[in-house]
């Protein structure tokens, strides 16, 4: 699909959002073609699904960029998906909301009752891509990502792990992995998707301030088996069929493994799948948010 296309695709989504007479939102349409959507075509597949919900009407629902100002007079109807506190912060108005959800709900004991943990999805930009099982796939490995201060274990883990590739006379010409200056900067979002749906294994750090990270969903949807930094004890993150490493330094001893176990990585591929739809997928969202709000009106 061309940038135009795309961009015109995007308008649409957020023309969807925003026409909904219950929904309102504290920032705008995607600017041009070279913008990442983010959050807005996950969100906008979300509200398709709950916009059915035949209660759906008797709320009012915001969705809030932490990145942008608000004003909104919150009440026991509000319904808040508050996005993009990447510090898992949330402000202490949303109290008065009936429930907030969001990618990054606070920690422990900070998590306030009315507030529960959604998926973060992917990144708009994805492309929809053709399957292509894990035994057909070109890549052994891929990661492609911005480089800063939480990520120096894991670029020592990287650096590791191909030096002793070369130790061992290995190649490394399935190895597509790239540091970048930043956010998107590496690669199109053609190229990303091109690769990542033809990798065998995601190497999924931790984001600039959060382990949340858009890879992480974009590599399930795409049945590429991850590993990962540990998660958090969010519900969907509980039943993840992946690999997670508590030091980056041994991920070369993880990839090894899995690459020397063609049975084993068709079955990691096979349950990635299963748990992006049972999960992640955003009509399993929709019924999460229409599930808590109709206990918790219930009540």
């Amino acid at each position: 699909m061309t940038g135009n296309l795309r961009l015109k695709e995007y308008r649409g989504q957020y023309t969807f959002l925003s026409m909904l007479r219950n929904v309102k939102l504290n920032f705008g349409p995607v600017a041009n073609a070279d913008t990442h959507p983010l959050e807005q075509v996950y969100l906008f597949r979300i509200f398709e699904a709950l916009s059915k919900w035949e209660q759906f009407y008797n709320y009012n629902f915001y969705i809030i960029s932490a990145n942008s100002e608000w004003s909104y007079e919150l009440d026991k109807k509000s319904i808040v998906l508050y996005m993009s506190n990447e510090d898992h912060v949330l402000p202490s108005k949303l109290e008065k909301a009936l429930m907030v959800f969001t990618p990054y709900c606070p920690l422990g004991a900070q998590c306030p009752q009315n507030c529960f943990a959604i998926p973060l999805g992917y990144n708009g930009a994805l492309e929809e891509k053709e399957f292509i099982p894990i035994e057909k796939r070109t890549y052994d490995v891929f990661f492609s990502g911005n480089m800063y201060k939480r990520r120096l274990p894991f670029w020592a883990g990287v650096q590791f792990f191909s030096f002793k590739t070369k130790i061992k006379m290995e190649s490394a010409d399935k190895h597509h992995l790239q540091f970048n200056r930043s956010f998107t900067g590496g690669m199109s979002s053609s190229q990303y998707s091109d690769i990542l749906m033809n990798s065998k294994i995601a190497l999924v750090p931790e984001g600039y301030k959060s382990n949340i990270s858009f890879r992480f969903f974009e590599a399930a949807k795409y049945g590429t088996v991850i590993i990962t930094k540990k998660l958090y004890d969010y519900w969907f993150f509980r039943e993840f069929p992946g690999v997670e490493v508590d030091s980056w330094l041994n991920v070369g001893k993880y990839i090894r493994q899995l690459l020397t176990q063609p049975d084993l990585l068709e079955t990691y591929q096979k349950k990635i799948l299963g748990y992006y739809n049972t999960y992640c997928q955003e009509g399993v969202v929709a019924q999460f948010i229409i599930e808590k709000i109709s206990i918790k009106t219930f009540r």
